[in-house]
């Protein structure tokens, strides 16, 4: 597949299959996308972001459910993860995990005729989603943290952070052993199929959930959280306390799932069709308000029209009444 030239497939009579290899720097570096597409659809698209070990294959069974619901779906896969990168289990930064997503973002807003994305992030992919909308939340119109990895229930000793910060900084490609790798990095998942992250990945995302709560307290675009009543590993409760403080708390809704699952959109299917209901309504709500919004612009805009017109005309009737006659 060429890059620049993506490829679409029918998967059925409502929804496209797209497949794209997404260009993300300027060394030649490229993210893997997978769409399934809603034609002539008016609704926002949906851009999904995995979890640390996923991939955007994994996230399929939930896309498809999303664009049955009228949705055009995007996901890819994240650097060092799935098909993109160079490295598997590898970044350079967190921060580049961002700047990924700012091209993904870029290209899907080109693709849907300049419609702002609405953003779902699971697990890391919280965090990406979060320290996106620092600095690029006016590329996208509203997120969905799903397990967001805000706040850990086992925290990380000091000498655990010193001993990954070492290997970052002399060995940052270096995969860490399962016995090294802190608890967060493999949640859901068997030991034996835990996923290989470097030294750099780990350190960088610790680095990023320590920053995680502040950024929240200054998120500002429209959101939903979704979380697991209880996973074992994050500290949900702090959400709570958040959203109640919260400066924009009137823009975040948050909702708890009967489920222990922390990867909720990967989960079994009962637990995925839980999340689109949950996820379906909460858009659907929303582009009612919007389209409300935009027909009451309209209806004030022509309002507006109908009384200059009226003005004018009056203008011009005393205007030519006041002419005398020859």
């Amino acid at each position: 597949m060429s890059i620049g030239d993506p490829t679409t497939t029918e998967d059925d009579h409502s929804v496209r299959n797209l497949v794209y290899t997404c260009p993300v720097d300027h060394t030649g570096t490229s993210v893997f996308v997978k769409g399934w597409l809603i034609p002539e659809d008016n609704k926002r698209p949906v851009v999904l972001v995995h979890g640390l070990g996923e991939s955007v294959e994994l996230m399929a069974p939930f896309a498809k459910k999303l664009a049955g619901r009228g949705y055009s779906v995007y996901g890819f896969d994240l650097r060092g993860h799935g098909q993109s990168g160079r490295k598997l289990g590898h970044i350079p930064s967190f921060h580049q995990l961002s700047l990924d997503l700012l091209q993904v973002v870029a290209w899907v807003k080109h693709k849907e005729s300049g419609r702002k994305p609405i953003i779902i992030g699971q697990g890391m992919g919280s965090l990406v989603a979060l320290f996106f909308a620092k600095g690029y939340g006016k590329f996208c119109h509203s997120m969905i943290f799903v397990s967001p990895v805000f706040s850990l229930i086992d925290q990380i000793q000091s000498f655990q952070r010193f001993y990954l910060k070492t290997f970052a900084e002399l060995l940052p490609t270096m995969m860490l052993p399962s016995r090294l790798c802190p608890q967060f990095t493999q949640i859901d998942m068997l030991s034996s199929k835990a996923p290989k992250i470097s030294a750099l990945l780990a350190y960088e995302l610790l680095n990023a959930i320590s920053q995680s709560r502040k950024q929240f307290q200054r998120h500002r675009l429209k959101s939903l959280v979704l979380c697991p009543k209880d996973d074992g590993v994050v500290r949900y409760e702090f959400l709570k306390r958040s959203v109640q403080k919260h400066k924009f708390s009137e823009r975040i809704d948050l909702h708890f799932m009967e489920t222990n699952y922390h990867h909720i959109l990967t989960a079994k299917e009962a637990v995925i069709t839980d999340a689109i209901n949950v996820v379906a309504e909460w858009l659907d709500r929303n582009h009612a308000e919007e389209k409300a919004r935009k027909l009451a612009r309209k209806n004030d805009v022509n309002a507006q029209e109908s009384a200059n017109s009226k003005n004018f005309s009056s203008t011009k009737e005393h205007g030519a009444e006041s002419v005398p006659s020859a």
